[in-house]
């Protein structure tokens, strides 16, 4: 089977990491894979596993924009020598792309969901939802059935996955990022941003007596000067840090990481914290409640509460046997997300559409 995998760009994010994933995945899985973007740093990392990358001037939020036909006729010019037999789409303006491709060549077409969306009007009559559409959670499922209207007999959930080879090997230490062994380190990691919760990290930091305790922020966002002058208004300047790292070497020095976002379709960075054997405290909130059973494998606290953060936060310092107990039961349960356990679900979906199309 060859499959189209489209999406808006490959630079950081879990919507790129998905689409690599998968896209190893499939290819190891012996099926031919070529993915469609508007490049990035992570577009490298395919031709270096024999993926083929065809790049297209889709960089837009608005399927109105005149770059969603440019890529159209890139694609149908470029893909002439290429039998295609599916499409997976991964953003908003690759979904309505994938629309106009399918119509085209007539082939099936799959549309992945992987959050929460504004159930705008345009997204109501056009939600290009696919032939089938896979939700990275139970959450976002509801969520597309209540408010997009997407018929619930046409939705899959397939959880994301992760390289868990990338997490394995030796662990960093906290020294090479300038901290001493005896600190203990809390981590949030991802785009800086109200939603992902940086902002209430720092006030729920704040409150803990100053001790040992250390706060390292690792992203970058629209949001980076107004969480500096947070930082600084709080008093806590010499005590939080901010950078960029990747995520292996981020989860090798925290003792425990923060996911206090407002809203999560899924949450990417929990699986890692798992692979890590890094305990986490996070939102209750869409999908985390899935991957986390409050007090079994981690903590749950409401959102946007930073007194409940700051308390868990506390409790998690002061336990080392309870912060052992959530990293061993992490590193046994991120089996269970691998990028082969998610490539072999979403390649269910295609034969379930495969046999349709066949059948009619």
């Amino acid at each position: 089977m060859t499959v189209l995998i489209l999406t808006t760009h490959l630079n950081r994010g879990g919507i790129s990491r998905y689409c690599v994933n998968l896209a190893r995945g499939l290819h190891a899985a012996g099926h031919r894979v070529v993915v469609a973007s508007g490049g990035g740093e992570w577009a490298e990392s395919l031709a270096q596993l024999g993926i083929a990358h065809c790049h297209i001037p889709i960089q837009t939020k608005l399927i109105v924009s005149g770059k969603v036909w440019l890529a159209y006729f890139r694609l149908v010019s470029g893909m002439k020598n290429r039998q295609i037999d599916m499409i997976h789409a991964n953003t908003r303006v690759t979904q309505f792309l994938s629309r106009l491709l399918a119509r085209r060549w007539r082939v099936p077409s799959v549309s992945t969901f992987h959050g929460f969306y504004r159930p705008s009007f345009i997204r109501r009559v056009l939600p290009c939802a696919g032939d089938r559409t896979i939700a990275v959670s139970q959450a976002v499922r509801r969520h597309l059935v209540a408010d997009l209207h997407i018929p619930p007999a046409r939705i899959r959930v397939v959880p994301n996955g992760i390289d868990l080879e990338s997490f394995a090997g030796t662990k960093g230490k906290k020294e090479q990022f300038g901290y001493p062994t005896h600190v203990f380190l809390f981590g949030i990691l991802g785009r800086i941003s109200e939603e992902k919760g940086h902002f209430l990290a720092v006030k729920a930091f704040a409150r803990l007596s100053r001790g040992n305790f250390y706060l390292v922020c690792s992203g970058r966002g629209k949001k980076e000067a107004e969480l500096d002058h947070l930082i600084r208004s709080l008093g806590v300047s010499d005590r939080v840090r901010r950078g960029e790292w990747n995520a292996e070497r981020f989860l090798d020095i925290i003792d425990v990481l923060l996911v206090p976002s407002r809203k999560e379709g899924f949450g990417y960075v929990v699986l890692e914290a798992f692979a890590k054997g890094v305990p986490v405290i996070a939102s209750r909130t869409g999908g985390l409640e899935e991957l986390i059973r409050d007090r079994e494998n981690g903590v749950l606290v409401p959102p946007r509460d930073p007194a409940a953060l700051a308390a868990a936060m506390g409790e998690l310092a002061a336990d080392a046997h309870l912060r052992r107990t959530f990293a061993e039961r992490g590193r046994r349960e991120a089996r269970e997300f691998s990028v082969n356990v998610m490539t072999r679900k979403t390649e269910q979906v295609y034969y379930e559409l495969m046999r349709k199309d066949g059948e009619s």
